[in-house]
């Protein structure tokens, strides 16, 4: 029933000119109006512009979302990612599943999932409090997957419960309780994490 709702909620502006079409079509054919004909059919083709402006403005948003998704998705799963690029991606799912539950939150759960499984992990030689964190374990704070995580935690409580993240046992990142996403305590790569910050990543 929710779904449904949403589904119409995304159309308001349609449904309120049909009503409107309605509303105008019924005044100007009054019994007591001698142009109710000709009035009744200039506005059904005015009402009909209005739905054809409504309507391309409306496909032309989801295409436009439709190549978002896309792009983003090839920015996230890149192997040799940019940072700043598969930042950008993160960010950008995070915002469709966001603004438009209905057509993307499964998906980009999905492949939240699947980045949280194998995040990002130490690369290099690293400045300052990082260099104390080893080569090859996870860096629980990469900007990427913060994003990711706050957008996963960011859900409502209600959808959280009925669409929980699923991840495996052995990955960094486990689900809590109420659905939402925090480090995982029994992972090799945490126990390292809090031996060279001090404290466990928070989200």
């Amino acid at each position: 029933m929710r779904s449904i709702y949403k589904r119409f909620r995304r159309h308001w502006a349609a449904i309120a000119i049909a009503m409107l079409a309605l509303g105008l079509v019924l005044w100007v054919c009054r019994d007591d109006n001698s142009l109710g004909l000709p009035n009744a059919a200039l506005t059904i083709v005015g009402i009909s512009g209005l739905f054809f402006a409504y309507w391309r403005c409306y496909t032309a948003d989801e295409n436009r979302k439709q190549e978002q998704y896309r792009i983003a998705s090839e920015l996230l799963g890149m192997k040799d990612r940019p940072f700043a690029a598969s930042v950008a991606g993160a960010a950008t799912l995070a915002d469709l599943m966001r603004d438009d539950p209905v057509q993307y939150e499964d998906r980009v759960m999905r492949m939240f999932e699947a980045f949280l499984e194998f995040p990002p992990v130490f690369g290099g030689e690293l400045q300052g409090m990082e260099d104390k964190h080893l080569r090859g374990h996870v860096d629980y704070r990469s900007r990427d997957t913060v994003v990711i995580v706050e957008a996963m935690n960011a859900r409502a409580r209600e959808s959280r419960l009925q669409k929980r993240a699923e991840l495996r046992s052995s990955a960094p990142f486990r689900v809590t309780g109420c659905g939402l996403i925090a480090a995982n305590p029994k992972h090799e790569d945490h126990l390292n994490w809090i031996r060279a910050d001090g404290t466990p990543p928070t989200y």
